[in-house]
């Protein structure tokens, strides 16, 4: 836990006892197991009060991108070639994607993807297209095949980025990344959070052993989860 900045501080631990006592008014300390108990619930703060603090850090950092591209998808390198060669000798890319594309979504469409936040295609597709930047046609291949990808805009979501796009578009955009972002620092958050009990459930084995003894009030020890369960009434 110490590696990631967090400690399960007696701020905790008092905050852990007040909480415990008010949902069960019987609880008492020091009774057979109670250490425990307490230490479960101050790690669980701690995780939580962890989490308050990443989540708005995360999302605060640099705005997500965003790739507004089209492509043509075929099944070989050779094919893929071929399409670069006909671009380059003049022709259209809208009907060429209409004619050739093995992408029944975007083909009928003339190749457009539109504009989507960075993660939204796969890595090898999103490495080759944030790599050539706006204006150039890149090859990339991915399990579906090969993409012939034109690049039309790249970067977060402004004017000078996106210079098709208009500012109504630019706003949601924008607005599409925040809560991308968020739901991205929350999925982590959550992540470390889970990790962190399972260490505090982990330290707390290690330390009393497999043979810890609860009070029937508070559940049972089971050294399998490493944690205090509570069963269910048949």
């Amino acid at each position: 836990m110490a590696e990631r900045g967090i400690a399960v501080t007696n701020a905790h631990e008092a905050q852990a006892v007040a909480d415990i006592t008010q949902a069960d008014p019987s609880f008492v300390p020091g009774a057979a197991g109670s250490r425990i108990v307490i230490r479960q619930r101050a790690a669980t703060l701690a995780a939580f009060e962890w989490t308050e603090r990443e989540v708005p850090a995360a999302v605060a950092g640099e705005p997500p991108r965003h790739l507004c591209s089209r492509h043509i998808l075929v099944a070989t390198q050779p094919e893929a070639d071929q399409v670069m060669a006909r671009l380059e000798a003049g022709e259209d890319f809208v009907l060429l994607a209409l004619d050739l594309s093995l992408d029944p979504g975007s083909g009928s469409l003339g190749g457009d993807l539109g504009c989507v936040p960075e993660g939204s295609f796969v890595a090898p597709f999103e490495d080759a297209a944030y790599g050539a930047g706006p204006g150039k046609v890149v090859v990339a291949e991915s399990q579906f095949g090969f993409h012939v990808i034109e690049v039309i805009s790249s970067g977060p979501a402004t004017a000078q980025n996106h210079p098709q796009l208009d500012a109504e578009s630019l706003a949601r955009m924008a607005e599409d990344a925040e809560l991308a972002a968020l739901s991205v620092a929350q999925g982590e958050a959550q992540a470390q959070r889970q990790q962190l009990l399972i260490d505090i459930q982990q330290q707390i084995f290690e330390r009393y052993g497999p043979d810890v003894k609860i009070d029937d009030r508070y559940g049972r020890w089971d050294p399998d989860e490493f944690r205090v369960v509570v069963d269910q009434a048949g």
